[in-house]
């Protein structure tokens, strides 16, 4: 039996604080491609039992694409998972993305900038975010990919100072273990802030 892995969670905020969704992040486990279609199954386990309230990003290898229904996926959490693509491992066929929008899966751009910039791939496909490393992309990118691409939602990665529609960084909120306890953490911050 493989060991499970340790789940972790770090929020995302729009740009007035609400608490718009969070990320979750496996520790002390060897995510490799091998590896990574169990820490995927793992984490929808956990949501299985929790539904929560906000969008949950996961980050999943390309190569994992193919081995995953994402057709099931999709009719038992809807809008409520974002899979989440770093664009410098996106390697392979196309047609495994294809798949994945066809299924209507909220799809994300990952580590944008970081890697290669890759424009292309936001012109062939219609991702519904795109997360920009700010250290490596000057806010004209952002600006850029909404005005000239379409890009519908930009999140800043490692910063809070960027003109995006929200924001993710250690400054804002430095990764917690996913207990039942930050569950209801979790939720009780989302309610009260979808009150403002």
């Amino acid at each position: 039996m493989r060991t499970r892995p340790d789940l972790f969670f770090q929020k995302i905020f729009a740009r007035d604080g609400r608490l718009i969704g969070i990320e979750i992040l496996s520790r002390n486990f060897p995510v490799q491609p091998e590896t990574d279609v169990h820490v995927f199954y793992s984490i929808v386990e956990e949501l299985s039992g929790w539904k929560p309230s906000v969008p949950v990003h996961v980050n999943v290898f390309y190569s994992t694409l193919k081995f995953v229904n994402w057709d099931e996926i999709r009719k038992e959490f809807g809008d409520l998972l974002v899979v989440e693509l770093v664009e410098s491992r996106m390697t392979g066929s196309a047609k495994d993305l294809e798949l994945l929008f066809r299924d209507g899966i909220t799809v994300a751009l990952d580590d944008f900038g970081s890697g290669f910039s890759n424009f292309y791939l936001i012109n062939q496909f219609p991702f519904d975010m795109v997360k920009v490393d700010a250290q490596f992309t000057s806010p004209a990118v952002a600006e850029l990919l909404k005005r000239e691409y379409g890009v519908s939602f930009v999140v800043a990665e490692k910063t809070s100072r960027y003109p995006a529609d929200a924001f993710q960084s250690f400054q804002l909120h430095v990764p917690e273990r996913l207990t039942e306890e930050a569950r209801v953490v979790i939720e009780e911050e989302a309610k009260s802030l979808q009150k403002r």
